[in-house]
C-alpha cells in the first residue's frame, strides 16, 4: 500500500486472529452484508464477460463500461511489493506511460527471494508527475506485506504457510475495499479469486493490471511474457535493456500493452518506437558508412504538406498547415536523456554555469524543431541520426545513423528526396583563437561535414557533397535545386537528384545557424544568406545572392552586430520586407560574457535591393547569450513577433514603422532564440518544460500548458489539430493543438 496504514492493518489482523481464534468465524463476523454485496456484484456484472472467458497471462476486455474520470483512462496496478508478477508490470508501466510525459518516483527492487521465481526485478512506484490535461492517469495498491506471510518484521522470513487460506483471501479483499476504487474491488471478486487465486499457495488475490478508459476496461490476470526473460537481471540491467529496446520478450509485452492502453482510449495505436520487423542497409559515400534501419511496416497515410522546402516551410517562418491530424504521443530517440532524469545538466548549470549546460543542448537533443511532409515527421538529432516518424502513430519509419557528429539543420524534403546538413557547432583550437579575435570560421576540420541526400521512402542515403565546414543552417530547395551554406563561408547551389555543383558563392565570414531564406521576384528569385564576422575584423552581413548563378544582389554590412549574432539569427521575408533581430553595439569592460553589454537589435529592410527601412534598439543592455546570440523572428500579418532571452520575453512590432505593441509577461526559464508561432489569434511559445500561448492582439497570458520534455532553441510546428516539436535532451512530442490552448 501507498501508506503507513498497511502496518497498523497487519497488526489489528493480527489482534483479531489472537482473539478470536476462527479465521472462518473471523470471515463470517467481519464481511460486509451479504446481500448489498451481492447487488453490487451483480450489478457490475450484467455486461461483463463471463469469467469462464478470461484467462490467465492474456489481456482480455471484460466489459465496454468506463470506469476512469471523464476524457481520461486509468491504468490502475493491485499487487504485493514481494510477487514476481507486480515486477514484472512495472517495466510495462514505467516505459508506455513515462511517453505519455508521465514522471515516476521509484526505487529499484526485486521480488520475494523465497517464492519460486525468485527475485526478479522490479520498480516500487511511490509517486508521479503528469503533464496537465494528461489523458492518462495512473493508480496502484500494494496488499499484504513483502512476504505474503503474517510477519510485520522487515527481515525476510521463508514462506511457511502459516497464513490460512481464509484469511489470505480475505486480507487482500479487504484492503482493496478499503483503499482501491469500487469498481477495482468488484473486478477482484469476479475474476481474480475465482480463476487465479484458488488454485495459489495460500489462496490469495494476484496481481492484476487493469486498463479502463472511454472504450472499455481490460485486464491482465498474471504475467504476460515469461519471468526467465528478466529473472537473471539486475533492475539496472532491465532499465538498460528498455532504453535500447534490446530485449525482444520485454518490448513485445510493452507493445501488447500500448494496444491495449490506445483501444481503451478510443484511438489507434499510437506512439511506439517497438517494431519487429525492419531491413537494414548499410551505404557508404566517399568512404564513410552509413546505416540505415528501415520498418516498412510502419508507413504513414499521406496528408498535409507534400514538400518542406526551407525553414519552417514558409519565408515568413509560421509552419501551419491543415490536415486531419489528431495525435498524442512522445517518441523517444536514441541517444536520448533518460527520461525525468537531466542532472548532469542541472549541475553543471548549477556548479559550472549555463555557458557548459548549453553543450548537451549542441550534443544530446536536437537543436532546431522537425520538419514534416507526407504525413512523416523528420527530424535530425545532435548525436548525428535521422528519423523518419509515422506522424499519426509515432512509430519509427526509418532511422539512419551517419559518421557525423551532429545534424543541427531541420531537414528539407524535396521531390522524393530528404536533405539534411552535416557538423557540429565547434572550433578546433587554432580556429578557436581567431574566433577570440573576431571570428574564426566554424566547424572547420571538426569531422565529417557537408550535404547528405537520403531517400524519403525508406532513409538510404543517395549522395553526399562534403564541404570544409558545418552546414548547420537549414538549406533552400528551388527549381531543381539545393542551396546551402557551411562555416567556411562558402554558398553552394548543387543539383536535387546528383549532389553535382551547379554555382559556388564565398564571403568572408561564417553561417552559422542562420538558416537561408528565399524571396521569388518578378522573373527572378534571391537566396538570403547571413554571415557573422570573419578574421581579422567585423565582416557581419546579409548577402543577397540570385539563384540561377549565385553572383550577389546585394551585401548588407551589420558592423554594429555583436560575435556570431547575424549568423545565428534566422532571417525572415514578407513580401518585399527582410527581417531580422540579433545582438548589437557591445559595450566591453573586460573580455568575458559577464564582462560583455549589448542591445537588440531589430531590422528592417527592403529584400530587393538591401536598403535599411529602419534599425530600432529594442531592448536596454544586458550580457549575451551562452550559445546563440541570434533572436529569429516570425512575421505575420504585418506584425513582428520577436523573442528576447535579454528581455525574457516575446514583443510585437508594426512591421511597416517598428513601433512596439505590446510585451508579453516574462518567461524566466524558456530559451527565446527561436521564432513562436502564430495560430488562430495566439501566439505560442516553447518555454522549457511548458508550451506558453499568449493572446496574439495583446500579448496576455492565455495558458502555460505542461510537456513533460525539455523544449529548447526550437519552432514547433502544426499540422491539422496537433502541434509537433522536438526537445534539446533528445524527444519529439505530438500534442492535440486544443489541449494546449484551453
Amino acid at each position: 500500500m501507498k501508506s503507513g496504514k498497511k502496518v497498523i492493518l497487519l497488526i489489528a489482523l493480527s489482534l483479531i486472529i489472537i482473539g478470536i481464534g476462527s479465521s472462518a468465524f473471523l470471515f463470517s463476523q467481519t464481511s460486509m452484508n451479504q446481500k448489498t454485496e451481492n447487488a453490487i456484484q451483480q450489478q457490475a456484472q450484467q455486461s461483463w464477460l463471463p469469467a469462464s472467458q478470461v484467462k490467465p497471462g492474456v489481456w482480455t476486455k471484460i466489459t465496454n463500461q468506463d470506469f476512469a474520470p471523464a476524457n481520461k483512462t486509468e491504468v490502475f496496478l493491485d499487487g504485493w511489493i514481494g510477487c514476481h508478477v507486480a515486477a514484472m508490470d512495472s517495466w510495462l508501466i514505467y516505459y508506455v506511460l513515462s511517453h505519455y510525459g508521465i514522471n515516476f518516483t521509484y526505487e529499484y527492487h526485486t521480488s520475494d527471494p523465497y517464492r519460486t521465481p525468485p527475485n526478479v526485478p522490479g520498480l516500487i512506484f511511490e509517486s508521479y508527475k503528469a503533464p496537465k490535461n494528461s489523458p492518462i492517469m495512473f493508480d496502484w495498491l500494494y496488499m499484504y506485506n513483502e512476504y505474503l506471510n503474517e510477519t510485520t518484521l522487515p527481515t525476510p522470513q521463508p514462506m511457511n504457510y502459516t497464513i490460512s487460506p481464509t484469511i489470505a483471501t480475505y486480507d487482500g479483499l479487504l484492503e482493496l475495499k478499503e483503499f482501491a476504487p469500487q469498481w477495482v474491488y468488484n473486478i477482484a471478486v469476479t475474476y481474480n479469486v475465482p480463476i487465479v487465486g484458488q488454485f495459489k499457495s495460500p489462496p490469495h488475490v494476484v496481481t492484476m493490471l487493469i486498463v479502463t478508459g472511454p472504450n472499455g476496461t481490460w485486464l491482465l490476470l498474471g504475467p504476460s511474457y515469461p519471468p526467465s526473460a528478466i529473472a537473471t537481471l539486475t533492475p539496472e540491467q532491465v532499465m538498460e535493456d528498455l532504453l535500447t529496446q534490446s530485449n525482444p520478450q520485454l518490448m513485445n509485452a510493452i507493445n501488447q500493452f500500448w494496444q491495449v492502453l490506445n483501444e481503451s482510449m478510443g484511438k489507434p495505436t499510437q506512439v511506439s518506437t517497438v517494431t519487429q520487423e525492419s531491413e537494414e542497409f548499410i551505404t557508404y559515400l566517399h568512404g564513410f558508412g552509413f546505416t540505415t534501419y528501415y520498418y516498412p511496416g510502419n508507413q504513414s497515410s499521406t496528408f498535409g504538406p507534400s514538400e518542406w522546402l526551407m525553414y519552417a516551410n514558409s519565408p515568413n517562418r509560421n509552419p501551419i498547415f491543415s490536415g486531419n491530424l489528431n495525435a498524442n504521443w512522445v517518441y523517444k530517440q536514441a541517444n536520448a536523456f533518460q527520461y525525468g532524469n537531466i542532472t548532469a545538466w542541472e549541475e553543471d548549470n548549477q556548479l559550472l554555469g549555463s555557458e557548459f549546460g548549453s553543450g548537451y543542448e549542441q550534443a544530446a537533443g536536437d537543436a532546431v524543431g522537425p520538419s514534416f511532409a507526407n504525413g512523416v515527421v523528420y527530424v535530425g538529432s545532435d548525436s548525428g541520426q535521422l528519423y523518419a516518424i509515422n506522424a499519426q502513430t509515432g512509430e519509427t519509419i526509418w532511422e539512419l545513423t551517419t559518421p557525423a557528429a551532429v545534424i543541427m539543420s531541420e531537414p528539407v524534403v524535396y521531390d522524393g528526396m530528404v536533405y539534411v546538413g552535416l557538423g557540429p557547432a565547434t572550433f578546433t583550437y587554432e580556429q578557436g583563437k581567431l574566433n577570440a579575435y573576431g571570428g574564426g570560421h566554424r566547424g572547420l576540420y571538426t569531422g565529417l561535414t557537408g550535404m547528405l541526400a537520403v531517400n524519403a521512402t525508406d532513409g538510404v542515403p543517395e549522395w553526399l557533397f562534403l564541404t570544409k565546414s558545418e552546414v548547420m543552417p537549414t538549406a533552400v530547395a528551388y527549381n531543381g535545386m539545393i542551396m546551402f551554406d557551411d562555416g567556411d563561408g562558402n554558398v553552394y547551389a548543387v543539383n536535387a537528384n546528383s549532389g553535382k555543383l551547379i554555382w559556388n558563392y564565398s564571403y568572408d565570414g561564417s553561417a552559422n545557424m542562420a538558416s537561408l531564406d528565399l524571396y521569388q521576384g518578378n522573373g527572378y528569385a534571391l537566396l538570403i544568406t547571413a554571415f557573422s564576422p570573419g578574421y581579422p575584423v567585423n565582416m557581419s552581413a546579409i548577402v543577397a545572392l540570385y539563384v540561377n548563378n549565385g553572383s550577389p544582389a546585394y551585401i548588407l554590412k551589420v558592423p554594429f552586430a555583436y560575435g556570431s549574432s547575424v549568423g545565428d539569427a534566422v532571417p525572415a521575408v514578407y513580401g518585399e520586407y527582410l527581417v531580422d533581430s540579433f545582438m548589437g553595439y557591445p559595450v566591453y569592460h573586460g573580455v568575458y560574457l559577464n564582462q560583455i553589454d549589448v542591445r537588440q537589435v531589430l531590422l528592417v529592410a527592403n529584400v530587393t535591393n538591401g536598403k535599411i527601412i529602419y534599425v530600432e534598439n529594442i531592448t536596454g543592455y544586458g550580457h549575451p547569450g551562452d550559445d546563440n546570440n541570434g533572436f529569429s523572428p516570425l512575421v505575420y500579418g504585418g506584425v513582428i513577433y520577436v523573442p528576447s532571452h535579454i528581455n525574457r520575453t516575446v514583443a510585437a512590432y508594426n512591421l511597416t514603422n517598428g513601433k512596439l505593441i505590446w510585451i508579453s509577461p516574462k518567461m524566466n526559464h524558456a530559451s527565446l532564440a527561436d521564432q513562436p508561432v502564430y495560430y488562430k489569434d495566439y501566439i505560442i511559445v516553447p518555454d522549457f518544460d511548458h508550451i506558453t500561448v499568449l493572446n496574439a492582439s495583446n500579448g496576455d497570458l492565455v495558458n502555460k500548458y505542461y510537456v513533460g520534455v525539455d523544449l529548447g532553441k526550437d519552432q514547433p510546428l502544426i499540422i491539422g489539430n496537433t502541434l509537433i516539436d522536438s526537445s534539446i535532451f533528445g524527444y519529439v512530442i505530438a500534442i492535440p493543438i486544443s489541449e494546449i490552448l484551453s
